[in-house]
């Protein structure tokens, strides 16, 4: 895996945001001290978001024109 390499991931360790490096160039390493109890990579980019309101935005414009032309 190279999470580094692609916009949108992020590690975190217990609650807190570590960041993530690139080893041997090919795969992606985190340092933690140990005092953590779990370790989780999150997928998150910023083009879902858009997407996301875009899709919600577009429904309720069609909503909208659909329901002029029925009750007209």
């Amino acid at each position: 895996e190279s999470y580094v390499n692609f916009p949108g991931w992020n590690a975190f360790a217990g609650n807190k945001k570590v960041e993530m490096l690139k080893a041997n160039n090919a795969i992606t390493s985190v340092y933690v001290d140990g005092t953590y109890d779990g370790l989780t990579f999150k997928y998150n980019p910023k083009s879902f978001k858009y997407g996301a309101i875009i899709t919600i935005v577009s429904l309720l414009v069609l909503t909208l024109f659909l329901s002029r032309k029925l009750f007209k």
